[in-house]
């Protein structure tokens, strides 16, 4: 990612550059499961929440990966990443 689409994330989300280090660059579909790097499915997310979600993402795709969900219903799943239950 460069710069420039770097600064235009955190400019569309109105975080000035001194708060930058309080946040990351996160994939709403993550790569593994089939999202791009394309600026419309990047957004940013505070490094807890982000933290979360990486939890979500990697329980989604390892369901993916056994055969026990779809990609398309794991793509699903995390535009409400929020209500995803974790066993365990």
């Amino acid at each position: 990612m460069t710069y420039e689409e770097k600064k235009t994330l955190f400019d569309r989300a109105g975080i000035p550059r001194s708060q930058w280090h309080n946040y990351i660059v996160d994939h709403r579909i993550p790569l593994e499961l089939g999202g791009s790097n394309d600026l419309s499915n990047l957004q940013i997310q505070d490094r807890v929440t982000a933290h979360r979600k990486d939890k979500v993402e990697n329980y989604l795709a390892s369901k993916v990966r056994r055969g026990e969900i779809s990609l398309s219903e794991a793509q699903a799943e995390i535009q409400h990443w929020e209500t995803v239950q974790i066993p365990g």
